[in-house]
């Protein structure tokens, strides 16, 4: 669920770690949903909740979940919608049809009556008005207001996150690599010069116009930019992409956004975040890592990276903000320029950076479901009274079925002892018995004997019961 307080936080668990002890914490337990991990989650009970978070997958990406309901009659405004992208508990993200060009776009639809999520519909209106038109920012297309919603249309990016792409064709290079941080850096030039700050930046937010080899990398999602001519305190971002001046509370400036690029220079070059080495750390201890500015380069991986890269990764990874490079001054640097970039394939960086990829997508696939379970009324109300899934939301049963798919790593239809095994392994719970005694209270009793593997009905019949020992505090 939402990993921040409510004092203007906005913050994102960065681990599968982190996860499963928020959720265990908050006795929300719904069997494999709750401790499998999902899609990265602000606290946006104050925002609208952005396109990155449990509103889709990836900001309009055109490769995200279909709906099974045939839309395409359906009309707002002048745009015919289309399948479903993405959806949650105050809102849905849906392909839309122009008819006047044919065009399809992707289109953000919030109702009128939830005032919170309108509001920020309309502040994020406004910061992409401020950003205007540039080839690395997702573009604005049109918004408008219906007697019951407000809706803001966007392009429909085709091409997938940045991060996957990368690894489709094998090992790359410095220079691949340098390339999309001079894109992404072009675009917080951009940003920064129309006076915002993107505060968000991370590889769920990076996505590609086409799947076409040389297609452009855009810098997606704005739900938590916000204006530079405003003081900034607030610790607004991921947790793991967050500068040390966020954490702390301090007031910063742009430069956090250079941060978060150095954190994800790191990564494309080595394939592992950089203050959370062993990819399961829990929040606290990625945050004092951050704070301490605890970093290096004594992974064998970084044998193979030159000079010039690591001397980028270390102007970005500064400490002290005023040291850090302005997008300008990045841009001038001949390994972003390209010109000190090496062109030999980086050693197993497809497969490192894949490990990366997918262990980030394993574990946020299912909170997702576990967070649309515990945002949606209607679902709590829905599993106390025993409904079947057919009855439940269609989002909801999707991410359950997901969620199990996740760890159901040979297809048949159950999860036995050895794939929750490495399920919990994944999640960093330690396989020591006082750990193992908790796994398996948050588990069907049936499942710890390995000849009763775990279907898909137990997880519906425990998160019916996990719902149903909730109090009215748990499920708000």
């Amino acid at each position: 669920g939402s990993a921040a307080a409510h004092d203007n936080t906005s913050t994102t668990p960065s681990s599968p770690h982190a996860m499963w002890q928020m959720l265990r914490g908050r006795n929300v337990r719904l069997s494999i949903a709750a401790c499998a991990g999902g899609t990265i989650v602000s606290d946006r009970c104050n925002r609208f909740p952005s396109c990155n978070g449990w509103m889709s997958f990836g900001p309009f990406a055109s490769h995200e979940r279909k709906s099974t309901t045939d839309a395409s009659a359906l009309r707002m405004g002048k745009y015919f919608l289309g399948r479903t992208l993405g959806t949650g508990a105050y809102g849905v993200v849906k392909v839309a049809d122009d008819p006047e060009n044919g065009v399809k776009y992707a289109i953000k639809i919030v109702p009128v009556g939830n005032y919170i999520c309108a509001k920020a519909l309309e502040r994020e209106v406004e910061i992409l008005k401020a950003i205007g038109e540039h080839r690395s920012v997702v573009g604005m297309v049109d918004n408008f207001e219906t007697s019951q919603h407000k809706a803001l249309v966007m392009e429909l990016l085709a091409g997938g996150e940045v991060f996957e792409h990368i690894c489709d064709e094998g090992p790359y290079s410095e220079r691949d690599a340098a390339g999309i941080v001079r894109e992404v850096c072009e675009a917080l030039k951009h940003m920064h010069s129309r006076g915002v700050c993107h505060r968000d930046l991370k590889p769920e937010n990076l996505l590609l116009v086409s799947k076409d080899e040389h297609a452009s990398v855009k810098v997606c999602d704005f739900g938590l930019a916000t204006f530079l001519n405003q003081p900034m305190t607030d610790r607004a971002g991921s947790v793991a992409y967050m500068a040390p001046e966020v954490h702390e509370g301090d007031v910063y400036n742009a430069s956090v956004d250079m941060w978060s690029l150095g954190v994800l220079t790191y990564i494309l070059l080595a394939g592992y975040h950089p203050f959370d080495i062993s990819g399961t750390g829990d929040d606290m201890r990625t945050r004092r890592q951050i704070v301490k500015a605890e970093w290096n380069f004594d992974d064998p991986s970084w044998a193979h990276v030159s000079d010039a890269a690591k001397e980028v990764i270390t102007m970005l990874l500064q400490r002290d903000p005023s040291k850090r490079p302005t997008p300008e001054q990045l841009l001038a640097h001949p390994w972003v320029g390209g010109e000190a970039a090496t062109t030999h394939p980086l050693p197993n960086s497809d497969q490192t950076l894949r490990s990366f990829n997918e262990n980030r997508k394993a574990w946020r696939t299912a909170v997702r479901a576990a967070e649309l379970v515990r945002l949606t009324p209607q679902t709590f109300e829905g599993l106390r009274e025993g409904r079947t899934f057919e009855e439940l939301p269609e989002d909801v049963v999707s991410e359950l079925k997901s969620a199990f798919n996740v760890y159901d790593r040979d297809g048949s239809g159950s999860i036995d002892a050895l794939e929750l095994q490495r399920m919990f392994h994944s999640l960093g719970v330690s396989a020591d018995e006082s750990d193992q005694a908790r796994a398996d209270d948050a588990l069907p009793t049936r499942v710890a004997h390995p000849r009763s593997p775990l279907r898909m009905h137990d997880v519906h019949a425990h998160a019916r019961a996990a719902a149903g020992r909730l109090s009215l505090e748990d499920r708000r």
